[in-house]
């Protein structure tokens, strides 16, 4: 789903992780940077990423944010991501 959601001309940048959900027990986050805010919606990522990867992969939701959370090697934080996760909700 990263590489997929990575090549949208929108996008400059993508994480994903799965959250717990009740329901499904993990649910696809993206997490995004876009290129031009007032451009790119997450209803048009989601439906984006149902042409480009299978059911299970396609997020249920797609977060933006500034910048992805990073350690000091470049690499991103999947813990930081659930901290973002869990403020924007």
């Amino acid at each position: 789903m990263e590489r997929a959601l990575g090549h949208h001309p929108d996008v400059r940048e993508v994480a994903a992780i799965g959250l717990p959900d009740r329901e499904h027990g993990n649910r696809p986050v993206a997490f995004v940077v876009p290129r031009d805010p007032d451009v790119v919606h997450g209803a048009a990522l989601i439906a984006y990423a149902k042409l480009e990867v299978t059911e299970l992969r396609v997020p249920r939701q797609v977060l933006f944010v500034d910048a992805l959370p990073r350690n000091d090697m470049g690499r991103v934080i999947g813990d930081g991501l659930r901290q973002v996760a869990t403020v924007g909700s």
